[in-house]
């Protein structure tokens, strides 16, 4: 089982015509376990657990994982029978007043929830083999944060690939193909 959502590591975006009104944030009160999902305010994106007919890590049962806001405020997906951290969102800052909310671009925010403009992780900061308008490309300078496009590994294997395209990190004003784990450009 995955989780899905939108591109980001081991998460898929997906299409929902003709829903409205749904739940698109999920609270410190809240877990996202089993068939459950939220889905954008507009209906065109969806984050939930789904099949994807191999057995990948690093969720492979969804009755028992679940994605929580955790006690320090970061997004997590809790395996519920060893109570151990699957993944997370690993923010620095400590909060219980923090939720997850999955925006009309497909972007998933988590935010301090008293102050909306205080985005704390953000998926479009991790893209996976999908561009979405928005995502940026690129080094962050400050963080040293590389944002670049990552391959699948498989038409059914959602893990990371082995192929990359990024900007040229030599600073020249270009997209370069590259072998993850190589410099080699392509």
């Amino acid at each position: 089982m995955h989780l899905f959502l939108i591109p980001f590591g081991f998460f898929l975006s997906l299409h929902f015509p003709g829903c409205s009104a749904a739940m698109d944030t999920i609270t410190s009160r809240q877990a996202l376990v089993g068939n459950d999902r939220i889905i954008s305010n507009n209906g065109k994106f969806a984050l939930g657990f789904f099949q994807t007919g191999n057995d990948h890590n690093p969720v492979t049962d969804t009755t028992t994982s679940e994605l929580i806001i955790s006690s320090d405020g970061n997004l997590v997906i809790l395996n519920q029978v060893t109570m151990s951290i699957i993944w997370s969102t690993h923010t620095n800052t400590i909060s219980n007043n923090t939720i997850a909310m999955l925006l009309n671009s497909g972007n998933l925010i988590l935010q301090n929830s008293s102050n909306s403009s205080n985005v704390l992780w953000q998926s479009f900061d991790y893209p996976t083999n999908t561009f979405l308008p928005g995502i940026k490309l690129g080094w962050n300078k400050i963080t040293g944060l590389n944002r670049r496009l990552v391959s699948r590994k498989n038409l059914i294997d959602l893990a990371p690939g082995r192929y990359g395209a990024e900007l040229d990190p030599s600073g020249a004003n270009q997209y370069i193909f590259t072998q993850l784990n190589s410099s080699i450009p392509y």
